[in-house]
This record gives C-alpha cells, sequence and structure tokens, in this order.
C-alpha cells in the first residue's frame, strides 16, 4: 500500500523447479526502471496456488507472506516471512510431519523446523 507494485513470481517448468514440485519463488518491487527483490525462496507448486503466499497479516505496511516446501513424501515444511522495512526476513517455520511412532496409523502435527531437524538428525 506504499503505491509501488510489488509482484509475485514462481516458476513453472523444469527450467526453475526441482523434480519434486519445489520452484524458485521471488517477491519483487517495482521501483522506477527496475525491480528490487524483496524475497527469495522455494514454494511447493501442487499445493500452493500462485498468490496464496500472501497472507493477510502485515509488518511495516507489507503483507506476510508464507512457503511451503516439499521436504519428502509425508513431509511440508512452512515457511513464514515478515517484513523488516527492507526485505523479508523468517519469522517462524514449521513441519507438517506424522507424529514421532505414528508411521503406520498417522497422526499429523506442527513442529519447529529446529526439532524436525533434530528428529532427522
Amino acid at each position: 500500500r506504499d503505491g509501488k507494485a510489488e509482484i509475485l513470481v514462481r516458476g513453472n517448468n523444469f527450467h526453475l523447479c526441482l523434480y519434486n514440485g519445489n520452484c524458485a519463488f521471488w517477491v519483487l518491487q517495482k521501483s522506477e526502471n527496475h525491480y528490487h527483490r524483496l524475497l527469495f525462496g522455494t514454494d511447493y507448486m501442487d499445493i500452493t496456488e500462485n498468490g496464496d503466499q500472501v497472507l493477510p497479516s502485515r509488518r511495516n505496511g507489507f503483507s506476510d507472506i508464507v512457503m511451503k516446501m516439499h521436504i519428502n513424501a509425508s513431509d511440508t515444511d512452512y515457511s513464514y516471512f515478515g517484513f523488516d522495512g527492507r526485505r523479508y526476513i523468517l519469522r517462524k517455520c514449521l513441519v507438517n510431519t506424522p507424529k514421532a511412532g505414528s508411521y503406520e496409523d498417522p497422526k499429523w502435527e506442527f513442529i519447529t523446523c529446529n526439532k524436525y531437524q533434530r528428529r532427522i538428525g
């Protein structure tokens, strides 16, 4: 809402995506004759339409962003970014994963990315 156009860009072919559906994703801001990168990451294209990354919450005048990343056959990373006045920074990271020990009849839970990293070693 600052009068400058922001653009969401996400890859959708083998040049900008990995075999698992994780694609390059940018938030760009137009200023005069060029674009300034506010955020770069990856987003899982099979479960998110482009634009669904934008959340209703805001920081410093810019919408918060969530990107999902396919980790493996069962686990998905949700990375939440907020604008710090110059660029987007990671605010929270969660993984949707089966609860430990529930693999035959999975019970799903969200855990922090740090806890997930400790769990997988």
